[in-house]
């Protein structure tokens, strides 16, 4: 069985769900670690043949991406006219760096 790069993170990406789903970080069942491995599947193999081909998993990987730009757009997006303007984007980097730095904001050096 041949595995690549993008199979992997896409199932890796896919497990972000299930953390989310386990906040306590506790050792999960192993029937539970099999459905969710199952689903993930079967949620790639989109013409559900049994087999996820490259197409598949490109297909699911772009939508991913997609998924994620699209919330850190509306993100930024504060006043939501579909548009970032210079202010907005300086905030939301101030908000990335301080929730990086423990919550600490960076000081103003004007």
């Amino acid at each position: 069985m041949r595995f690549n790069i993008y199979l992997i993170a896409a199932l890796a990406s896919f497990g972000t769900a299930a953390a989310a789903q386990n906040p306590g970080n506790q050792p999960l069942p192993r029937a539970a670690v099999e459905g969710q491995l199952k689903a993930n599947f079967a949620r790639m193999d989109t013409n559900k043949d049994g087999i996820v081909t490259r197409e598949e998993s490109s297909a699911i990987r772009g939508a991913l991406i997609d998924q994620r730009l699209n919330e850190s757009f509306n993100a930024m997006d504060a006043d939501k006219n579909g548009s970032i303007s210079r202010g907005e984007f300086a905030n939301a980097n101030k908000r990335a760096i301080a929730a990086a730095n423990g919550g600490k904001a960076i000081p103003d050096n004007d």
